[in-house]
């Protein structure tokens, strides 16, 4: 250490030009870029040698462009088989009331979730650890509220627009009742499952995106960009472990990807038609 500076003086150009070339192999060099393929990838492909650029999803699973539904495959079949891959149409016609009862794993955190649902208009989200209420959601039918950690808020705007899609769970068969039009884009893969990738559109903007099981209909992912006090971020939710209670199929394993945070629900319990009133929704 004491002649380190010393050292450090007589390091000349040639020797770093010459270490460089020693360890920094252009061949084994690895250029990440996170954008728009579209933007970047012209760009990035005069540094390849191969002259090919390679494209990841945010899991880091390669990443391939969608290839054309098969034809008379269209967004309203899509959702159809989905409704079908629950139970049928029938079926959900019949739900009045739907009561999960689980696990939030958030970080080291295990709590307590309960979420109800009633007459597809009216929805609760309670999570909580020894009694004591970490967040409550609550929608009345009309209006909404939202609590954390004993701040409460007056549910607004596009935000309550969402908690109502939220709490309907016929909400694919009707999405022009939300101003959104479902829009077939082809199919894509996750975790080499085939799905039929089908974008919420209103306008010419892309709401959402959810994908659904090509060989048995189930919804396998949504996801959503959404405008925070951080900027833009993409909320990315994965739904798996499908259990049957009563002839409904419901995932009862729902991951929750918000930037780098994971919020894991497991669903130990679901009750159907148990009865609820709607004093069960008050909204703070």
């Amino acid at each position: 250490y004491a002649t380190y500076l010393e050292k450090l003086a007589a390091v000349t150009a040639d020797d770093i030009l010459r270490v460089a070339k020693k360890y920094l192999k252009p061949e084994n060099l690895n250029i990440t870029v996170v954008g728009n393929k579209e933007e970047v990838g012209e760009k990035l492909a005069v540094f390849a040698a191969n002259g090919k650029v390679e494209y990841f999803d945010m899991y880091g699973q390669p990443w391939s462009d969608l290839t054309p539904a098969p034809e008379g495959v269209t967004a309203q079949t899509v959702i159809s088989a989905y409704f079908n891959s629950i139970g049928g149409m029938d079926q959900m016609k019949k739900l009045n009331t739907l009561v999960e009862v689980g696990k939030m794993n958030l970080g080291p955190m295990s709590l307590d979730f309960t979420r109800k649902f009633k007459d597809n208009n009216k929805m609760l989200m309670v999570v909580e650890m020894g009694g004591q209420v970490f967040m409550r959601q609550a929608l009345d039918g009309e209006r909404g509220s939202s609590s954390q950690m004993g701040q409460t808020a007056t549910v607004e705007g596009d935000e309550l627009v969402g908690l109502k899609k939220e709490a309907d769970l016929m909400f694919l068969n009707r999405p022009d009742q939300y101003g959104l039009t479902p829009v077939l884009k082809g199919i894509g893969s996750i975790d080499d499952q085939s799905v039929y990738v089908l974008d919420l559109m209103k306008g010419d903007d892309v709401k959402s995106t959810d994908y659904f099981s090509v060989e048995n209909g189930r919804l396998l992912r949504s996801s959503e960009s959404v405008d925070t006090p951080q900027g833009m971020m993409e909320i990315v939710v994965d739904y798996s472990n499908f259990k049957t209670t009563n002839g409904y199929t419901f995932p009862t394993n729902i991951k929750q990807l918000v930037g780098p945070q994971v919020i894991e629900i497991v669903i130990d319990e679901m009750q159907i038609n148990k009865r609820l009133t709607d004093s069960d929704f008050k909204v703070d």
